[in-house]
């Protein structure tokens, strides 16, 4: 009898880590399926981030990862380059943590009367030039189009009537910090149907990735010129 109980205990225990490896494989595949759906840089209705933004630079060797609820940040902001955390910032704290061949740099932002910030050691003093340098070979991301400019270029080709406009035209407008584009202008070419008609297109116009610099993504302004035979 001893023996018959010890068995079935045995094959209970080898049922219950079976079951334990299915429950496991479901919550992966749940977890997967999930993570393909999940939106990247989203607003709001009131026009505050929300969610994972992720940004990448051009070459897509940099990625900056921050986590929104509402328009306020709910994780540190992580900088990656070729795949390998290289900084930290928490935005509550105002606290820089930047990697650099396994040595750590603490620093922190300094607010200037024009808004602008100066990365400066966690004391208050200069950091080494290296690290500045280092710093801002990750850190600052040009406004990106979904795609690549020329994709962008495609989308005004195939959306913008210039009637019987030739020559040079150069455009100009800003990508907000959630990567809104407005403030549409033409330079140096005075005409109003056309500027009107470049408004209309730019409605249109999907949201880009947003600059960043300093700890923040920020507003640009962009001028494109458009060289219409």
């Amino acid at each position: 009898m001893p023996g018959h109980l010890g068995l079935l205990s045995l094959n209970q225990l080898q049922n219950n880590y079976m079951n334990r490896i299915i429950l496991t494989l479901l919550v992966f595949l749940s977890l997967v399926m999930n993570g393909q759906n999940v939106k990247f840089n989203q607003i709001n209705k009131e026009n505050q981030k929300t969610g994972v933004w992720k940004l990448k630079s051009k070459d897509k060797d940099i990625e900056i990862v921050m986590e929104f609820l509402d328009g306020e940040y709910v994780t540190e902001t992580k900088y990656y380059k070729d795949n390998r955390i290289v900084a930290s910032y928490n935005n509550d704290l105002n606290e820089f943590l930047i990697i650099k061949d396994s040595v750590t740099t603490k620093a922190k932002f300094l607010l200037n009367e024009d808004d602008s910030r100066t990365l400066v050691s966690i004391d208050g003093n200069e950091i080494e030039e290296s690290i500045l340098d280092y710093f801002y070979s990750f850190s600052e991301l040009d406004p990106l189009y979904e795609g690549g400019i020329e994709k962008f270029y495609v989308f005004m080709a195939k959306n913008l009537t210039l009637g019987n406009f030739h020559g040079m035209l150069k455009i100009q407008f800003k990508i907000d910090s959630n990567g809104v584009g407005n403030f549409m202008k033409l330079i140096e070419v005075n005409d109003e149907k056309l500027e009107k008609e470049a408004k209309k297109v730019f409605q249109k116009m999907p949201r880009w990735q947003p600059a960043h610099k300093n700890g923040i993504c920020i507003d640009t302004i962009m001028i494109f010129p458009l060289n219409v035979n």
